[in-house]
């Protein structure tokens, strides 16, 4: 992880993660081309670059962990894989990039012993499978390509095979609508930590029954706020056996994109100390980010890191 105060300035550090994403998802490109998980807009890009630094603060502490006999396992687990490429189309005259997705960013880093992957679309599944296999032996990851209300029991019987497993699992169900709280109970009756990306915004976008689906709750506050929507969210991880739970706030400019990086880990005797360095630093190098300066992040710069 990064310690807080690093004297990089904002749009250096940020150009030098997405180039980190881009140089790692280049070898990888050339295998199953042409299908990436495609967004309008840049603002994927935030979320991949925090994926990627909350795995570089999780892995070194839960290694050490393991190695001093806390662990005999430890697993990385994606219930919204994809196909493990992300496509950022450029603006008029400016090339696109291709970084790695959530997926590639967790099998990335080789110090897990087991990863388990969600994907029901078969070709997008199959082009994972592929690009996975250019990383690990195919004995290390497993790829399900099938619905995450599937998929998460054969994941946990998986765990559960192993006499002390951890787990770290990234849930970013686009439109709410690729898993639920109440899917998830058989991972959180387990130990490991989960990354959420929720989207409070998207709650009130999507049909009402959708939302109530997610939450497992129908009675979820429809004209609330987003810390109302963020607490009843939180309230149902408790209730789901999850009793500490940590958000931190990403708004690219007022009133435009916004989500929150909730962190909901397995009770620890240290409270996961790691957490608050993180969230300094995100606080850290949010500072200033809006629409434009994401824009010159991924179009400009060229000369100097691109």
């Amino acid at each position: 992880g990064e310690s807080v105060g690093a004297a990089i300035p904002n749009n250096d550090w940020w150009r030098s993660k997405v180039k980190l994403l881009e140089d790692k998802a280049q070898p990888l490109s050339t295998v199953a081309p042409g299908i990436y998980y495609e967004k309008d807009g840049y603002w994927p890009v935030l979320k991949l670059v925090w994926m990627m630094q909350s795995l570089g603060f999780y892995m070194p502490i839960m290694d050490k962990m393991r190695q001093a006999g806390g662990w005999d396992s430890i697993h990385f687990i994606d219930l919204c894989a994809g196909s493990g490429l992300t496509r950022i189309a450029g603006g008029p005259g400016k090339p696109e990039r291709i970084l790695l997705g959530s997926a590639l960013i967790g099998a990335n880093e080789s110090r897990f012993d087991h990863y388990h992957f969600v994907e029901p679309d078969a070709v997008r599944a199959a082009a994972l499978q592929a690009r996975l296999a250019v990383l690990h032996n195919p004995a290390k990851f497993t790829v399900h390509a099938t619905t995450a209300n599937q998929a998460i029991p054969a994941i946990a019987a998986a765990l559960k095979s192993h006499r002390n497993a951890h787990f770290l699992a990234f849930v970013d169900p686009e439109g709410l609508s690729e898993t639920t709280v109440p899917d998830l109970d058989p991972l959180l009756a387990g130990r490991g930590d989960f990354i959420f990306n929720f989207h409070s915004t998207a709650v009130k976008r999507v049909p009402e029954a959708l939302a109530s689906a997610f939450f497992g709750d129908s009675d979820w506050p429809r004209d609330g706020s987003r810390a109302d929507l963020l607490k009843f969210f939180c309230d149902k991880l408790r209730a789901h056996g999850r009793p500490r739970s940590t958000s931190i706030h990403i708004e690219a400019g007022v009133g435009s994109y916004e989500y929150e990086i909730v962190y909901a880990a397995a009770q620890t005797k240290g409270d996961n100390p790691w957490l608050a360095n993180f969230a300094k630093v995100v606080e850290q190098r949010m500072a200033g980010m809006d629409g434009k300066m994401l824009r010159d992040i991924i179009e400009g710069g060229q000369t100097a890191l691109f």
